[in-house]
C-alpha cells in the first residue's frame, strides 16, 4: 500500500464557486444553517405564499407523530417562533456574503465539472457485483434501480480522490456501493420526472423499455441533463455530494487504519499467515452514522477476510472476559467470543461465516451454549439482541454485535414494585426484554404476526406492513409500488446438513439455568473490585433514543420530489420528529435533541449518542449531553440486579424461556377437518383449548398468557 495521508486543503470560497453551485447553495441550505451565511430573503408575493404553505405543512407533519395538541405551538415555542415569524425563517434566500463553501458544494462543485469521458470511465472501473458481493451485501434481495451515467459525476469524483486511488483495484466494489447508495436516493425523482414526461405524451419508443431508454439518454445522462436536473432539485444534489464525500472520508480513514493495524490484525485474527494485500473492500454492512461511517468487509490476496467496525470495543472486551470466566467455571460449556483487535473508537473482528453443525448432538450444545449467553447477557442488562447478533459458527453460537450490553435502561423494578411476585414482574425486569427470546409484531389485523429472537431466528413469516419496493425496473412505468415482504434473519440458527435446526427448548433452558447457579454462586467475586464485571464500569457504547426504523422511513421519505426543491422544504420534513420528543426513563423530555437528530439525518445518517455506563447522561456527537435519561446508571443498575437475583426468579425466567419459544415455534395445534356444522364448532373450541394450554405461561404456582406484541 502506498504510505502517507493527504495535506489539509482549506476550503475554497463560495465566491470561487460557479454560478450553478452557488445558486444549489443557496437553495439547498436548511434555516439552521442560514445563521452561518449572509443572504437576503426573497419577500416577493410568490415566495410568502410558498412559505405559508410551508408553514402549514409543517404543522401538518408534526401532527403526524404528536403526543400532544399542541405540539406545533410547542415546537414553535421552543424555537422562539410565532407562525408569522415561522413564515419569515422558511423563505428563500440569496446568499449575499462570503465564507468558506461547505464540504458538499466542493464535492458537488468537482462532481460537475468531472469531463463524460472521466465519468464514462469511471463506471468501467467500478465493474459489475460478483457474486460474492451479491451474497454478502444481499444486493439481490430486492429489486434495485440504478442510474449509471446520472450518478457516474459522483464515482468518477470519488475514483479521482487521493484516498480511491492509493486502492484503486480493492476500491471497485466501494465505488459500486456508492452507485447504489445513489442510485436508491434519485429514484422517486426520477420516477416522478418519467410519470411527468409520459402523461405528457413526450417519449418517444415503441416499447415500454425502449421509451424508458431514450428517456434516460436525453434527461439523465449528459453533463447538461445532469446539470439540469440537479439545479431542479438543489437538495438532491446536496444529498449526493454528502454521501460521495463521506464515501471519500470513510475510505481513506479505513485504509490509513488497515496500514496502521496489519501487523496486529495478521497476528490476533489471521493466525500468523501472511493474507497478501488487501483485494477488496466491501463497505455499507450497517446503518451509517457520524459522517457515513459503517461495517466494511476488508479480503485479502489469499481470500481471508476481516471486519472493520466504526465503534468502541469496550463492550466487546468486557465480554470476552466474561466469557473466558465463565468458561473456566465450567470448561464443559466452551463458550466463544469472537477475537478482535480494538482501538481508540474503531477495531476490527475476525470474519464469522455461518458453519454447519456436525451431528444432532452438536445442535443441542449449541443450544445449550445460547443459554449460557442468554444468562450472561440478562446479568448484563442487555438489550436489542436480536436474530442479526449472533452467527452460528458451527455448535458455538458467536455474539457478533455487543452494543446493547448495559444499553441505558431501568433494569431493576422501582422499590413500589418490592414484594411483587417475580412472575408478576413487567417482562421489561426479565430476559425477554433482551429480545433472545421471541418477541412478536403486529400491523394489519388480518396478518399473522412477525416474531424473531436472537436464539430462534425469525422464521418465515413476511413483515406485518407493507414496505414500499421498486417496480417495473427500466421501462417508463418504473416507479414504487407497497408490497408484502419476507424478512429473514438466520445467521444466529444451527444448520445441520445445510438446513436449520429447530430450537432445541430444553437444552436453552438447561443452559440458562446452569449458568444462573455459577453465576449466582460466584457474585461477590464478580462484583468485586478487580471482578470480571470491573471491565463494564465506564464502557461507552452507541445509543439509539428512537427505533432505528423509524429513521429509515424519514430517510426514505424525504428523498420524495418536493421536498428537493429547498432546503426549507426538506428541513420542513424532518420536523415530523418534533411531534413525539422521546421520553427518557427518568420521565425528562429534551425537545434540543430534535436539532440533533436532524442535523444527523441532514447529512443522511442514522442519529446515535454515546452512553457510558458510569453516567446517567448521554452524549451526542456534536459534544452536547442531555440528561439525565437514567436515575441510576447502569453499571450500578447491573450489579444491583445481580445481588438481588434469586432461585423464584431463575424459575420464572425458565418458564418464559419455555413458553415464548414454544409458542414461536410455528407448530399450532391443527385446524379441525371438514364436517358438519356442530362437529365442526365443537372442533374448533377443542383446538382453541389445546392452543391457550400450549401457549400458557406456567412458572411455579401461577398461570397466565403474554402479551408480547409490538405495534
Amino acid at each position: 500500500m502506498a504510505s502517507g495521508v493527504a495535506p489539509v486543503v482549506q476550503p475554497p470560497p463560495i465566491s470561487a464557486l460557479s454560478e450553478d453551485l452557488r445558486s444549489i447553495l443557496s437553495a439547498a441550505l436548511s434555516p439552521d444553517e442560514w445563521k452561518q451565511w449572509s443572504g437576503e430573503p426573497d419577500r416577493s408575493g410568490e415566495a410568502l405564499d410558498e412559505a405559508r404553505r410551508l408553514v402549514e405543512r409543517w404543522r401538518t407533519v408534526v401532527s403526524v407523530r404528536a403526543t400532544s395538541p399542541n405540539a406545533f405551538e410547542e415546537r414553535l415555542a421552543a424555537l422562539g417562533l410565532s407562525v408569522e415569524t415561522a413564515a419569515e425563517r422558511l423563505l428563500r434566500r440569496r446568499l449575499t456574503g462570503d465564507g468558506a463553501a461547505p464540504r458538499w458544494a466542493i464535492t458537488l462543485e468537482g462532481a460537475l465539472s468531472q469531463p463524460q469521458p472521466q465519468c464514462d470511465n469511471a463506471l468501467e472501473w467500478a465493474g459489475q457485483e460478483t457474486p460474492a458481493e451479491r451474497e454478502l451485501l444481499e444486493t439481490d434481495r430486492y429489486p434495485r434501480p440504478k442510474f449509471e451515467q446520472l450518478v457516474s459525476p459522483f464515482v468518477a469524483e470519488f475514483r479521482a480522490s487521493a484516498e480511491a486511488q492509493r486502492e484503486p483495484a480493492a476500491c471497485a466494489p466501494v465505488a459500486r456501493s456508492l452507485l447504489r447508495r445513489l442510485s436508491a436516493l434519485c429514484g422517486r425523482t426520477v420516477a416522478y420526472e418519467l410519470r411527468l414526461e409520459r402523461e405528457s405524451g413526450s417519449l418517444a419508443g415503441e416499447t415500454s423499455e425502449a421509451r424508458y431508454r431514450e428517456f434516460a439518454a436525453r434527461r439523465l445522462s449528459s453533463p447538461a441533463a445532469r446539470r439540469d436536473l440537479l439545479l431542479r432539485y438543489p437538495v438532491l444534489a446536496r444529498m449526493m455530494a454528502t454521501i460521495t464525500a463521506h464515501f471519500v472520508d470513510a475510505t481513506g480513514e479505513v485504509i490509513e487504519r488497515l496500514e496502521r493495524d496489519r501487523s496486529a490484525i495478521v497476528s490476533e485474527l489471521l493466525d500468523e499467515a501472511d493474507p497478501g494485500p488487501a483485494r477488496l473492500f466491501y463497505p455499507g454492512l450497517s446503518d451509517m452514522h457520524c459522517g457515513g461511517r459503517t461495517t466494511w468487509i476488508i479480503e485479502f490476496g489469499n481470500g481471508s477476510r476481516v471486519v472493520y467496525k466504526p465503534r468502541d470495543y469496550s463492550a466487546d472486551r468486557a465480554y470476552a472476559g466474561v466469557v473466558e470466566w465463565l468458561n473456566a467455571q465450567a470448561p464443559s460449556v466452551g463458550l466463544r467470543a469472537s477475537r478482535f483487535v480494538a482501538r481508540d473508537g474503531y477495531g476490527w473482528s475476525e470474519f464469522m461465516p455461518q458453519r454447519d453443525c456436525g451431528s444432532p448432538e452438536a445442535v443441542s450444545r449449541y443450544y445449550r451454549r445460547q443459554g449460557f449467553h442468554a444468562a450472561l447477557v440478562y446479568f448484563l442488562c442487555g438489550q436489542d439482541f436480536h436474530a442479526e447478533n449472533f452467527v452460528a459458527d458451527g455448535e458455538f453460537p458467536v455474539p457478533v454485535d455487543l452494543e446493547g450490553l448495559l444499553s441505558p435502561g431501568v433494569a431493576v423494578p422501582p422499590p413500589g414494585m418490592k414484594g411483587i411476585p417475580a412472575p408478576l414482574m413487567p417482562l421489561q425486569f426479565t430476559i425477554a426484554n433482551s429480545l433472545m427470546l421471541p418477541y412478536w409484531r403486529g400491523g394489519k389485523r388480518e396478518r399473522p404476526l412477525y416474531v424473531a429472537s436472537g436464539i430462534g431466528g425469525s422464521g418465515n413469516r413476511q413483515w406485518p406492513t407493507k414496505r414500499p419496493g421498486w417496480k417495473n425496473l427500466n421501462t417508463d412505468i418504473f416507479g414504487l409500488e407497497f408490497e408484502w415482504r419476507s424478512v429473514e434473519f438466520k445467521t444466529s440458527l444451527p444448520r445441520l446438513q445445510g438446513r436449520e435446526a429447530p430450537v432445541d427448548v430444553a437444552a436453552v433452558e438447561a443452559g440458562f439455568r446452569e449458568a444462573w447457579r455459577i453465576v449466582i454462586r460466584s457474585r461477590d467475586e464478580l462484583a468485586a473490585k478487580g471482578g470480571a464485571l470491573e471491565a463494564f464500569r465506564g464502557m461507552r457504547s452507541r445509543y439509539l433514543f428512537r427505533d432505528t426504523q423509524d429513521y429509515e422511513d424519514i430517510l426514505f421519505w424525504t428523498t420524495a420530489p418536493d421536498l428537493l426543491s429547498s432546503g426549507a422544504a426538506s428541513d420542513v420534513a424532518l420536523e415530523m420528529l418534533a411531534g413525539s420528543v422521546p421520553v427518557f426513563f427518568t420521565g425528562k423530555s429534551f425537545p434540543e435533541l430534535i436539532d440533533d437528530e436532524k442535523h444527523s439525518l441532514r447529512d443522511r445518517d442514522i442519529p446515535i449518542a454515546i452512553a457510558d455506563t458510569s453516567e446517567t447522561d448521554i452524549r451526542l456527537p456534536r459534544g452536547r449531553r442531555f440528561g439525565p435519561v437514567v436515575a441510576e446508571p447502569m453499571f450500578d443498575q447491573m450489579i444491583t440486579r445481580l445481588r438481588s437475583a434469586a432461585d423464584a426468579d431463575c424459575e420464572m425466567q425458565c418458564a418464559l424461556i419455555r413458553t415464548t419459544l414454544e409458542l414461536a415455534a410455528d407448530n399450532p395445534t391443527p385446524g379441525p377437518r371438514a364436517a358438519g356444522d356442530e362437529s365442526r364448532t365443537r372442533e374448533y373450541a377443542i383446538s382453541i383449548g389445546h392452543d391457550l394450554v400450549r401457549t400458557m405461561f406456567r412458572p411455579p404456582h401461577h398461570a397466565g398468557w403474554l402479551g408480547l406484541i409490538r405495534f
